[in-house]
Order: C-alpha cells, then structure tokens, then sequence
C-alpha cells in the first residue's frame, strides 16, 4: 500500500461503482487507476475525487497498468468552492499540460510542485494573469521546450513590448499588467506552440476567449 499526495488530472466513470482515475503522484508520477465503489463510498472517498484537487490517496501497485484506489482524502489547509467558468478552463489547461508532457509513470517532481501551486492559486482564489502566465513559461521551460523569448521576434506575432513582459514574468514579476489583447495573443503562441511539439491541439485552446477573463 502507498501513501502519496497527488493532484487529480482526470475522471470518468469506470462501471456502476467504479471511477477510472488518472492522477499525478508525488512519489510516482503520472498513473492511472481504479477507485474501488468511489460512487458509492463516502468513507473511503468523500466525494473528494474531483479533477485538480490535491489529495492524500491510497493506492496499491500491482502488475498490470492500473492501480487500485483505496481510499482519498483532501490535503488539509485547502479548502475547495464552486469556481468561475474562467478557473474551471484555466484549471484544466494545466491539467491537460500534465497529462499530454509527462509520460506515464515519470517521476518529475519540479513539475509537480510548479503545478500544485498553480492549482491551489486558483483554490485560494488568487489566480492573476501574471501567474498564469509564470505556470506557462515554466512549464514549458522545465519540459525543455520552451526557446529564447529574446529571439522570437516577428514570427511569434507578439510586440517587442510583450516580449518583454514575458522576459519579466519569468523571472518571477508576476505583477506585470497584461492587458486582454496581450494575453489573448500570449495563449494563441503558447497553444500553437503546444500544438506543434505535440503534433495534435490542444483541447484548452477552444477556451482562450473565456481563460482571458482572469
């Protein structure tokens, strides 16, 4: 049996009882696994198994490529509300970032943590256009793809202005002003640069109009 905090990256009904559960652990990355009567236990789940919570689970590694849930509960002091449509796609953007750049079963615990902080910002209700942004860079700074926003330039369709701004972020000035504009134009690059790594688009980029409104 282990005992790992973990965020939640997705669900979705298994059988009658069961939730088919693909989450993010601290000690073994990236799994997926089953949650033994989660419809139906209160004791042993909660209803804690939502997507971007940040949960202690139990689980079970046996052979095969599914673990077994046991049992959840919330990572205390969070406490979780009812989120604005704006949260919910910009929660699920980085969850759909954890689930399409780390591999299954890859342990990569700056990820992690860069993540959980994300998440609890919009928990706590503190999510601005800075940190949003600072979770993109980093993430795909730390995934190893992300160029020299110095040397972006025309092709990137974004000002010299914004360029700037992005340098700065990075660096940690969360506080910079972003104005809608500019993070419409920040999240086109971002997902049209996902898009390329990854081959395919992401689901998120359908809701760049509605993520804007943080």
């Amino acid at each position: 049996m282990v005992s790992s905090e973990s965020i939640v990256i997705s669900k979705r009904e298994f059988n009658d009882a069961d939730l088919l559960v693909v989450f993010l652990s601290s000690l073994h990355g990236r799994l997926t696994g089953v949650a033994k009567n989660a419809k139906k236990s209160k004791k042993r789940f909660g209803g804690c198994l939502e997507n971007g919570y940040v949960l202690l689970l139990n689980y079970e590694r046996k052979r095969g490529d599914l673990v077994t849930i046991t049992s959840a509960s919330l990572v205390s002091p969070l406490r979780y509300r009812t989120y604005s449509l704006h949260e919910l796609y910009i929660m699920h953007f980085g969850l759909e970032l954890a689930l399409r750049f780390i591999p299954e079963g890859e342990v990569d615990e700056k990820r992690y943590e860069l993540l959980k902080r994300f998440l609890i910002s919009i928990h706590e209700g503190r999510l601005t256009r800075g940190i949003f942004i600072y979770f993109l860079l980093r993430w795909f700074n730390l995934s190893g793809f992300l160029p020299d926003i110095s040397s972006l330039g025309a092709d990137s369709n974004l000002e010299d202005s914004t360029l700037e701004r992005l340098q700065k972020i990075l660096k940690g000035s969360i506080e910079s002003e972003v104005s809608d504009e500019e993070m419409r134009k920040i999240l086109e690059f971002i997902t049209g640069f996902s898009a390329h790594i990854l081959g395919t688009p992401l689901r998120s980029e359908r809701y760049i109009n509605d993520m804007i409104k943080v």
